[in-house]
This record gives C-alpha cells, sequence and structure tokens, in this order.
C-alpha cells in the first residue's frame, strides 16, 4: 500500500515488547524472526557501521520527507531544527539542488553541523534567515516538534508554499491555525511520520552516491560494544 508504515497490524522491529507471537524481533537481537511482508536490504559495502548507522530511522525518515515535498531543484528549502534529521535533510535538499537551504536552530553546534552538511544559511530565527531573499520559503520542513515553530512554518512558507510537519511526534497541545491565511495563500500542508520502505532503500542509496562526501561521522556521537547495550 501508499502507507505500510501505517498498517493495521504492523510490527516494529525494536520499538515493540518480544512476545511468544513474535520472538526475536529486537533492534539489538544477533538474529531476527522476520514477519510475512518484511522488506529488507543489503547495506552497501563501502559504508561504515557509523555512517550507516542513522540510515534506519533518521535518514531514511529525512528521504521521506524529501519526497513528499515534491521538486527540490531551484528551490528556497527551510528547515527548522538542526538534529539529525535536519541535518539529514540539509544534505538531500542540496544534493537534489535546492537555490538555497535554510536552517533555523538556536543551537550554535547544530548550526555549523548543518553548514558542513549542506546548508547554505543557518541562523536563530527564520526572518533572519528570509529577508535577504524578499519572500517566503518555497518548501518549510517543521523539525523542531514545538508549537513556536509549528506556528512559524505556516507564516514562513511563501505564497503557493509545502509545509511539511514532521516534528511534533509527541503531544504538546493545539496550535491556532489562521484557515483564512491558508487558503489565500494557497499552502499545502503534509504531516509526515516513520516511511515507506522505499524511503531505506532510498537512504541507503544516497549514502553510498550522491551523499557520500558529506561528513556523515559528524553525526555519531560515541560507539559501545553490544556488550554494553544496556
Amino acid at each position: 500500500g501508499a502507507l505500510p508504515q501505517k498498517c493495521e497490524r504492523q510490527h516494529k522491529y525494536g520499538h515493540q515488547q518480544i512476545d511468544f507471537q513474535r520472538p526475536l524481533g529486537g533492534g539489538l537481537s544477533e538474529r531476527l524472526i522476520l514477519v510475512p511482508r518484511t522488506v529488507w536490504y543489503r547495506v552497501p559495502d563501502e559504508l561504515s557501521d557509523a555512517v550507516a548507522a542513522a540510515a534506519n530511522c533518521a535518514t531514511a525518515t529525512a528521504a521521506a520527507l524529501i519526497r513528499s515535498a515534491g521538486p527540490i531543484a531551484g528551490r528556497i528549502v527551510l528547515i527548522q531544527g538542526a538534529g539529525v534529521v535536519g541535518a539529514t535533510v540539509c544534505a538531500m535538499a542540496r544534493a537534489a539542488g535546492a537555490e538555497a537551504v535554510l536552517v533555523c536552530d538556536p543551537n550554535a553546534d547544530s548550526r555549523q553541523r548543518s553548514i558542513a552538511l549542506g546548508a547554505t544559511h543557518a541562523a536563530v530565527s527564520e526572518p533572519e534567515l528570509l529577508l535577504p531573499f524578499g519572500r517566503g520559503a518555497d518548501v518549510v520542513f517543521e523539525l523542531a516538534g514545538q508549537a513556536a515553530t509549528v506556528r512559524s512554518a505556516l507564516t514562513s512558507a511563501r505564497i503557493g508554499g509545502t509545509v511539511i510537519l514532521a516534528g511534533t511526534v509527541l503531544p504538546f497541545g493545539t496550535v491556532a491555525v489562521d484557515p483564512e491565511m491558508v487558503v489565500r495563500r494557497m499552502l499545502s500542508i503534509r504531516g509526515g511520520h516513520n516511511y515507506h520502505p522505499r524511503g531505506l532503500g532510498a537512504a541507503l542509496a544516497f549514502l553510498a552516491g550522491q551523499g557520500r562526501g558529506f561528513p556523515w561521522q559528524s553525526l555519531v556521537g560515541r560507539e559501545y560494544p553490544l556488550e554494553n547495550a544496556a
């Protein structure tokens, strides 16, 4: 289907407690019992473990969000929140030919990392980023998951722009939306959560191909042997 990640009888490896019906489903298991219709990919030999580690799920999530945003080439892209997913969206948007990749994040280290991973501009506030362009962003990725950034995402998009909401994975209340503003400015608002299996395939292909030159190692803080998993 179009949304297998929302299957009514889905199984998420490593997310659910092991039971007798589906044993050996943990993400740190030496062996897995695959449930029917599971999609899996072989990691390309040229990818190190550290680079491949983020493919599931940060890189795959970023690939799915880029896909849902439509054409990126020649467009102004605004990314709110430069965590691992945000930094990866920077690299993918830049590789896709975006005119500008703007990153908004209050953390200086995150902004610096996003520049290394493809952002062309980084700042604390959206108006500061958009002012030189004289218009809003063509595509806005809200990845910070805060009420303030969701509101800003809607006002930062240009007429006819697209807003991708993917940061609010936990409930935090409601955000007031002026429907007239959405209608008159002809905005497209889409939610993104998890990803289609093709997103994982796209992530691995990107890391081994177009994205090979980006410093993915900077996204890995530390490595631990399996015996220290606890």
